[in-house]
């Protein structure tokens, strides 16, 4: 089943088997995604009924003591056995149709109906009586522990050799999206050149087009740390080239106009970004290449 969630902007789908974690099973990633959650909402349909995960995902969080609210396609419901059978309240259910449309039309209306209620329960908690300045306390305290642990784990991974190849990876990984989004401005007639070295110790590619390039390359420092470890992004008047065999008349090379340093980091979800040195922003690898390629393609039609 296919599910346009345009309707109801306060969900949005998060798929935990994609978090990357280096060696983490995925088992382990779905019970941690579970024990993290506020409420669980297993959507069950024909299809997904009989499967091993549906069914162990709901047995997890039971276990979690965690807040189970099923969406379940109204024809399967006399069907149901186990944690979520036809004996128990079942109000969030939807009509199967062909017209994949109205299905899709009828799951939102469930939807929408979900999220009142959740609505409506997180406002009837937020009522409970104030905790105690103790309380307060423990919980400060339990929040100052689940930092120490994530800071703990970030420096280990950044100064592993684990975290050296996901970063090598992660610049190596930019270059696919951002080929076919040249291959697509090549056919609307944009002469964009490009180069790439992908599998070396330093991970770098250039592009270029009607005297203006961009490059980025991650460089290490150490063959076992991410440890001064960078990644240039520079921007350039000219075509630059890595080819030594390329000459240039005195004057006439390719000039830097910047030159951005980041590093590699992870946050807390497990997500990869970089971060520039200097004003500590961060980016995702798409985003850092579309903002190079935004760079270079206004720089060409601006020159016209």
């Amino acid at each position: 089943m296919s599910v346009n969630l345009k309707g109801v902007p306060k969900f949005r789908a998060v798929v935990i088997a994609t978090n990357r974690e280096a060696l983490k099973p995925l088992a382990v990633k779905v019970s941690e995604g579970i024990e993290k959650a506020a409420a669980v909402i297993p959507v069950i349909t024909r299809n997904s009924m009989n499967t091993q995960w549906i069914n162990q995902e709901i047995g997890f969080a039971t276990a979690f003591k965690k807040k189970v609210l099923p969406i379940v396609e109204k024809d399967i419901i006399n069907d149901l056995k186990g944690f979520i059978h036809k004996e128990i309240d079942l109000p969030y259910n939807f009509e199967s149709n062909v017209n994949k449309q109205k299905e899709n039309q009828s799951f939102i209306e469930c939807l929408k109906l979900l999220h009142t209620d959740l609505e409506n329960s997180i406002s009837s908690n937020d009522t409970v009586s104030e905790l105690s300045d103790f309380e307060r306390k423990l919980q400060q305290v339990d929040n100052y522990n689940l930092e120490s642990e994530f800071l703990k784990k970030r420096e280990k991974f950044l100064e592993s050799v684990v975290g050296l190849e996901a970063a090598k990876l992660e610049v190596a990984n930019m270059w696919p999206p951002l080929n076919e989004k040249i291959k697509k401005l090549r056919d609307k007639g944009l002469n964009i050149g490009t180069e790439e070295d992908l599998v070396q110790q330093k991970r770098a590619f250039i592009v270029k087009c009607k005297g203006f390039s961009f490059s980025v390359e991650f460089t290490p420092r150490y063959s076992n740390s991410l440890f001064g470890s960078t990644l240039s992004v520079r921007k350039w008047t000219g075509h630059y080239t890595t080819d030594r065999n390329v000459s240039y008349a005195p004057g006439e090379g390719p000039k830097i106009l910047s030159n951005d340093e980041y590093d590699f980091d992870v946050d807390r979800e497990n997500h990869y970004k970089w971060v520039n040195r200097e004003d500590k922003k961060t980016l995702t690898s798409e985003k850092l290449a579309d903002n190079c390629l935004t760079w270079l393609i206004d720089r060409v039609t601006e020159s016209q």
